[in-house]
Order: C-alpha cells, then structure tokens, then sequence
C-alpha cells in the first residue's frame, strides 16, 4: 500500500513525509518576570545550590486557567458555579545561577587577563578585535564590579568603535 507523499512548509522550512503522520505544533511565549526573586539553581561551576549571581534568567510561560471560585451548595435547587480565568507562570527554562565564590574567582582571572593585555590591546586595537569584544561580551554576561576594568573595556570598545569608523 503507498502512502501520499506531503510536504510541510514551516518558516522557510521544508521536509517530505510519507506515510500516516500527526502534526503538533507547540509555539511557546515566553517571557522574564522581574516581579519575582531568581529561583534556586545549581552553580554553574562547582554545582552548589544557590542564587547569588544570576548570570542568565529563568524565563517563564504565561497561560490563562479558569478558577472555580464559588459554587452553589449541595442542597441548593440550582446548581451554579462562578468561574474567574487567572493568569499563572509555568516555568520553562531554569535561571543560570553562580555562587559567590566562583563568581569572585571568575572576575579576579578576568581582572588580571584584561590588566595583563590592555596595553597590548589598546597599542593595536584591529588586531585584537575579537579579543576586546570577547572581553566586553564577558564583562556584560557576570555583571562583575571591578571598576578600573570596566573603564578599561569602556575605553578599548570606545577605541575599537573609533578604528572601525576609520574604515
């Protein structure tokens, strides 16, 4: 017995199937809420549990629940219920999370590695491009709080904009 050939196009993207088939659809909203305290996690380096430095959020799936929030009684001659649709948060990707510790020894290396090279950086910035980028990107992702190194990553990505205006 042959089975139709069918092609799904969704966005741009195109597979042939033969033989019976089911299609589910799963389109997922998510979204960040600030209105709540980052979970508990696992560190990211060493595994203990904690919530100290949230390096990535967790993001959360909105979906609307109807809620019984009166109903008749038992003995009542008309049944009834009164029903109110709420909004609740199902999380679907947990929060990327550091300790302290790790996080403090990350931005130490991180301190020494940009004191070290910013010299070297700053004298040739084209070559270093990636480098200074790859420092900066860092920077933003741990959020670290040493101030001579974020004026110095202000000042390479200020000197890097500069060469690639020269262009």
């Amino acid at each position: 017995m042959g089975y139709p050939i069918f092609t799904l196009a969704i966005e741009s993207c195109s597979v042939k199937v033969k033989g019976p088939m089911k299609l589910t659809l799963f389109m997922s909203n998510t979204m960040v809420r600030e209105d709540v305290s980052t979970p508990w996690g696992e560190c990211k380096n060493c595994g203990v549990g904690t919530r100290s430095h949230e390096l990535e959020p967790a993001e959360y799936e909105v979906f609307l629940e109807e809620v019984i929030v009166g109903t008749s009684d038992a003995y009542s001659a008309k049944q009834w219920e009164d029903v109110d649709e709420v909004e609740k948060y199902d999380m679907v990707l947990e929060a990327v999370v550091m300790c302290h510790r790790c996080w403090s020894n990350v931005q130490s290396s991180f301190v020494n590695m940009v004191k070290k090279n910013f010299e070297q950086w700053s004298a040739e910035v084209k070559p270093h491009a990636t480098a200074i980028k790859r420092a900066i990107n860092t920077q933003v992702y741990y959020d670290f709080t040493d101030k001579q190194t974020i004026d110095a990553l202000k000042i390479l990505a200020k000197k890097l904009k500069e060469a690639s205006l020269d262009e």
